[in-house]
Parts: structure tokens; sequence; C-alpha cells
């Protein structure tokens, strides 16, 4: 089978590096160009796949990514870049695969957590080029780990992330800030968990996206943690229920309402992890095993009445990044046709 050309946009940063990482291989896709800031271009970088073990870097203009021609192009890019170059190449044909920020809330693009809305694909335009945006790395844990029991009817969610140093990028929070501390705040990302989530479970009418009518109250913190978020939630539904059916739908989610086979797709979408001190960064995740990080981990499950809590595990990089792009493009390439 001939794999689909793919470019990696910000390729130098955390996420576009696991980009690299997690497409190296792949059975679909191969790497033909990465591309970052202009202070970059020129450098030479391991990338591709087992016929092609280094590539160079070159400047992410529009210009240079539509001539090279690529059949999907993931961006890892800063949003203060993403908005306006994305935009422009799915104006000139191209498929673009984002986990920048900057385009997630335009009603016309689709803000995908596939398990649970891989129908909102079908607002893309058969057509042209398009973007198909993945969540906020946090959102996309809560989203997972809260889809088991949605059909409870939720009417409120609480929600406080304990969000590793890598989310912050690179260089990142410098150490005498982080170290040994908790710093309370991180800019914006409130905003991310309340918008975003409410959009991955809003429905599709008439062709246009009505986002959920979930009320949601974030804090958002940075904690000394290399990688892995933490999300403790707790959801309010509309009648008492019983623990063991909370469970029980957790345990047996499998992959949601997504149907099929993909390679970055693991087995079960959601590992529940017993104990009591369960799940933790550093033993439930960080592993080299890529569809156990594209796993979400929910662990101490508690009932009371009509509050459900539990704590969700993702892994920011992978199941909250570059994974969940790698994903979605697996899932549209099949969708239409790019790969039998």
């Amino acid at each position: 089978m001939d794999k689909l050309s793919v470019g990696v946009l910000g390729c130098t940063g955390l996420v576009g590096e696991t980009f690299l990482k997690l497409l190296e291989n792949h059975p679909w896709f191969r790497v033909d160009g990465i591309y970052a800031s202009k202070n970059s271009a020129g450098l030479l970088m391991k990338a591709g796949s087992i016929e092609s073990n280094e590539l160079t870097v070159k400047d992410s203009t529009v210009e240079n990514i539509v001539n090279a021609k690529h059949d999907i192009v993931f961006s890892a890019i800063s949003d203060l870049n993403a908005g306006p170059i994305e935009l422009e190449l799915s104006k000139h044909g191209q498929w673009v695969f984002t986990n920048a920020s900057a385009n997630r809330l335009n009603e016309a693009i689709p803000l995908v957590v596939p398990e649970i809305n891989s129908d909102h694909l079908n607002v893309i335009n058969e057509d042209d080029g398009f973007i198909v945006a993945n969540g906020n790395c946090s959102t996309i844990g809560l989203s997972l780990g809260i889809d088991p029991i949605f059909d409870l009817m939720p009417q409120h969610l609480t929600v406080t992330t304990l969000q590793s140093i890598s989310g912050a990028g690179y260089p990142g929070i410098p150490s005498m800030d982080i170290l040994a501390n908790v710093i309370p705040f991180i800019n914006g990302e409130e905003g991310k968990l309340e918008k975003e989530t409410k959009k991955i479970f809003g429905k599709i009418s008439n062709g246009k996206m009505h986002e959920s009518s979930l009320n949601i109250s974030a804090t958002a913190t940075r904690v000394p943690v290399k990688i892995g978020h933490i999300i403790s939630a707790t959801v309010e539904v509309r009648e008492d229920v019983d623990e063991k059916l909370v469970l029980n739908k957790i345990k047996n989610y499998g992959n949601g309402s997504l149907k099929g086979h993909f390679p970055t797709l693991p087995k079960e979408s959601i590992m529940f992890v017993p104990g009591n001190d369960r799940p933790q960064p550093l033993l439930d995740s960080n592993s080299d095993d890529v569809l156990k990080e594209m796993q979400v981990k929910v662990g101490r499950i508690r009932v009371s009445g009509k509050y459900i809590s539990l704590i969700i595990l993702v892994n920011n990089l992978v199941r909250g990044a570059a994974g969940a792009s790698i994903l979605n493009a697996e899932i549209v390439s099949k969708m239409r046709g790019a790969i039998s």
C-alpha cells in the first residue's frame, strides 16, 4: 500500500517532536516534510520512515507547504501563527489536522474526540481543503473520562486539573517557579476546558453545531510533573445513581461510538485503574507503548446520590496532542477513501 505524504508544522517543539516519533513507522503515513520557524530552517532532524532517517527543516510558509503537495499536514505551531496559516492552507485544498487552539472554536471546523463525536466530521466539505481540530490536552482527557456516564444526563461538571510542565511547551516555566511548588492558575486553560468540552458534546443540526448545555466550572493548575495531566472531576447527574452502574459503564466503554480499526486506536480507549491512590503519572503513564498512552486512565470512582467523582489521567503529549491528531487523520483518510 502506498503511504500518504505527510508534513509536520512546528516540528521542533515538544508536540512536533512527538508527532515525528509517533509517525516514524506509521503503516499509512510517511513524513516527507518538516517545518518550523525561519530561525530553525536548515536544521537536520530525525524524521520520516525507515527509508528516510533525516529531513531538513523548512520555513513554515504557506508557499513551501503547498508546493510540497502533501496529502496531510499536521499542525503543532504556536497559536499566534496557527490561525492564519491553517486557514490559508485549507483554502489551497490542504487537509490540515491541528493540535493548535487557534481554530478550535470556529463553527466551521470540527473539534473531534472520535470516540465521542466522529459524526462531527460530516461537516467537512467534500470538495475543499479543511481543518480538523483536536481539543486541549486536558479537555480530551476530561471528555473521554466522562463520556461513559454522559447518558446519565449530567447537569453540572466541576473540574480541577493538575497539569504537567510539558504542557507549557519548551522552554516552559522557569525552574525556580515550579520546583517544589504548585501554580494555581494557567492562563487560558480554564476557558478552553469549559468551551471546548461543550462543543465536543454538542450536536449537529441542519449542518450547524449546537453546543451542549452542560454547565462547567473549571480550575487549572500547574504541578511539578514532567508528563501526564491529572483531572479531578465531579459530575452532577439528573437522578441518584448506583456506583456499580457507573463502574460498569467505564469498564465496558470500549471505543465509545467509534467503529473500526485504526493504527493509533487502542482496543479500549479508557482503562480503569483500581486502588485509592491511582491513577498516577509516574505509574500509569509515560510508557513507550503508544496504544497504552492513547488510553485515558480512570480511577477513584466515588458516588454520592447524584454526584459522581473520578480521577482521570491523560498523557498530554500523546493522547492529549499528537496522537489525537493522528487518530483523527486516520479516520478521515479511511472515511474519504484515501486509505482502502
